[in-house]
Parts: C-alpha cells; structure tokens; sequence
C-alpha cells in the first residue's frame, strides 16, 4: 500500500470516528432530554395530585379518611390528570401500609401498591447506559414519585405515588434515534468524499515521496548507487593504470643516465 493511500484511508477512519463520536454523544443528549421532560411532568402531576386530595379531604372535614377519598370530583380529577400522559401510568392515593385508597384507576381501589424505585434517582444519579438499559428491557421495570401528606400537627397520614414506566419513553426515543441516523449517514459520507478529495490535491506529492520509499525499501535505489559505485570504480583503476605508465619514465631515464656514466671508465 503507497504512501498516498495509507494517508487517506487513516483521514477516512479519523472522520469516521468524529461522525460516531458526535453522533452518539447527540444521541445521549437527546436521551437525557427525554427522561428530564418525563421527571418533570411527573413532579408537575405529584404536585396537582397533591393538591387535589388535600382539597378532598379539607371539603369534607366531617367524613373519615375513606370517605372523603372516595369523593367522585376526586377519582374523576385524576383521570383528567392523565389524559395527555403516555408514560405515567397511574396516581395512587395510599395509606402508610400501602392500601389504594384512590386511584385513577377505580378497579385498583382496596388493592396493595407496590414501592417501586425512584424515578428522580434514575434521571438524575444514573448514566446514560443505565437509561439505555431501562428503555431496552423487554419486561419494563416501574419507578415512582411520591409525596407524604400529613397532618396539621405533622403526624404522617398519606402518600400520593405517581407510576412511571420509562420504558414507553423509548415511542418518542426513537423517531429521534432515526432521525440521528440519518444525519450521521449523511455526515459520514459527506466527510468520505471531503476526505477523498482533499486527499488527490493535498497527497499528491506525497505520492512520490512514497514511491521513492518504497524503492529503498525494495532495493531498486541500492541497487542503482552500487552500479554507479562500480563504474566509478573502474574509472578510478584506469587512472591507476595510467599513473603506473606514466611513473615509468623516470625510471627509464635514470637507467639511461646509469649506461652515460660507464663511459668515461672505460
């Protein structure tokens, strides 16, 4: 693999990895969203809940606790309450040993109430896989908001419970997980094709500068030095050879010089 296309399709992995980072940080943000807005009209209805019953109960200072609870403006107040809701499920009025006194389901009156974990601890103490868990469980789990009443001199008498099921929230969840999808689709392919063509004008040199290297990799450049080597050299003992001929002379005139000098002798 060239130089070139090492570069691009390390560019194309980084821009990837930034489309999912993003993508699935949006995708938290947006979860977290979802889980706020649903805590916060859960504690809207806890508070109109309570209010409700705590005008039962002071309209009717004559009759008994049950009584007064099962006052028919009250049971149909907090159907009305409900209404618009898709993942609350229900508001219980219950005594200290969790007996449904009313509720916005008549056919649960005279029932137990389960404690169920708390909602606010979910949306506020958990991460934001913990949230994915809960909105992916097949068999949804059911927290719950709950608001003591009391007496005027403090002494606890009521507990009005709203029932959430976080895992409805998932309806809403996912028109903008799809959504999200397909902008990081489009995201994604947008910066393959930035990549890709920044890559033919900016690499392009680089492109040679890769193809020189994977010659002294293979050898080809080595290769081409030592025959210029072997050239070189044999240019150098051609000189050799001729300074050898030329380091001749003086020895030749000096032999000369040696037969001159024996004349004289004889």
């Amino acid at each position: 693999m060239t130089l070139q296309a090492k570069l691009t399709l390390g560019s194309v992995l980084l821009a990837t990895l930034i489309v999912a980072v993003i993508s699935a940080v949006d995708l938290g943000n947006v979860m977290q969203l979802e889980f706020d807005s649903t805590l916060e009209h859960a504690q809207l209805l806890k508070t109109v809940a309570s209010d409700l019953v705590q005008d039962a109960l002071n309209r009717q200072p004559t009759k008994n606790l049950l009584q007064a609870l099962h006052d028919p403006d009250l049971s149909a107040a907090l159907v009305n309450i409900l209404s618009d809701s898709h993942t609350i499920l229900e508001v219980a009025v219950v005594n200290l040993e969790n007996e449904i006194l009313a509720d916005s389901d008549q056919d649960r009156v005279g029932l137990t109430s389960r404690k169920y974990k708390d909602f606010q601890e979910l949306v506020k103490r958990t991460h934001w896989y913990d949230k994915l868990k809960v909105l992916a469980l097949r068999d949804p789990e059911y927290y719950q908001l709950e608001q003591l009443l009391g007496t005027t001199k403090g002494q606890p008498l009521l507990y009005v419970r709203v029932i959430i099921a976080p895992a409805l929230i998932y309806d809403y969840f996912k028109k903008s997980l799809k959504s999200n999808v397909v902008v990081s689709l489009l995201s994604l392919i947008g910066a393959v094709v930035i990549t890709f063509l920044a890559s033919a004008i900016a690499f392009r040199p680089l492109g040679q500068i890769g193809h020189m290297l994977d010659l002294a990799a293979s050898g080809g450049i080595r290769a081409g030095e030592s025959h210029r080597e072997q050239t070189a050299g044999q240019g150098g003992d051609g000189r050799a050879v001729g300074d050898g001929l030329e380091g001749e002379h003086p020895g030749t005139a000096a032999a000369g010089g040696a037969v001159r000098g024996l004349g004289p002798a004889r």
